[in-house]
């Protein structure tokens, strides 16, 4: 993992995409240890708003959910 994406063995892997590009690892990982936080300080307006979209399909596939912690952090979570 790179500097922006460091994981954090108590509970959760978290990231800070730098590019929509990036959502594909969020949802494997998220697959793999059940939760991730991700903070879209980041990205632009429009690549927050397609990353968030892909979660959220990502989490009706997955059967998950997720909550907003801050205006720009959001954790997601599967069963």
């Amino acid at each position: 993992m790179d500097e922006n994406n460091t994981f954090d063995t108590s509970r959760l892997t978290h990231f800070k995409p730098e590019a929509y590009s990036e959502v594909k690892q969020i949802v494997h990982t998220l697959k793999k240890f059940k939760s991730v936080s991700v903070n879209f300080d980041s990205l632009s307006k429009e690549e927050k708003t397609r990353v968030i979209d892909f979660m959220l399909g990502a989490m009706f596939a997955l059967d998950g959910a997720y909550h907003k912690v801050t205006k720009s952090i959001y954790v997601f979570d599967i069963k």
